[in-house]
């Protein structure tokens, strides 16, 4: 609940700040920079989505993530399905593929949210949802390698 939170709540407020902050501070900045955050594109307002995802998500993910297994271990969760046969290297790399799978929705959502609050709130250059697609993939093999490493210092760490 926690990671849906963060990443869909940043990619749908995140063109709406960017688009509301010029006015907000518009007494306080020179016109020539003010006008040029007036005049922002959609590209622009997408890659600071991106840049955002990559800081933010990652401290979502983190921060929520942390001590995945080793709580489990230390207030003994793990130890009935280990009473009943369960594989433990199986139960670890269920709760990987778990947690890889939420992450990998929310990335798609999240920048699809972003990518349909940005074709609303900004003009300029059109950008298709299909020219964003390899850009999803990176990103979830870059949070697939995050959570894998979460999972093995959690492993190691108790």
């Amino acid at each position: 609940l926690i990671l849906a939170t963060g990443f869909v709540f940043w990619s749908i407020l995140n063109p709406l700040m960017i688009k509301l902050m010029p006015l907000l501070i518009k007494d306080q900045m020179p016109g020539i920079l003010l006008e040029e955050l007036m005049n922002m594109s959609k590209a622009e307002a997408i890659k600071n989505y991106h840049s955002d995802l990559y800081s933010m998500g990652l401290l979502f993910t983190v921060f929520s993530l942390m001590g995945i297994l080793a709580d489990e271990i230390s207030l003994g969760k793990l130890v009935l399905p280990y009473t009943k046969g369960v594989n433990p290297s199986g139960m670890v790399l269920a709760k990987t593929l778990h947690y890889i799978l939420v992450i990998s929705f929310l990335i798609f959502l999240a920048v699809f949210l972003n990518y349909h609050y940005v074709s609303m709130f900004f003009a300029g250059d059109d950008l298709s949802f299909k020219e964003l697609m390899p850009v999803i993939l990176l990103y979830i093999i870059f949070y697939t390698f995050i959570i894998t490493l979460m999972v093995l210092m959690s492993s190691l760490f108790k």
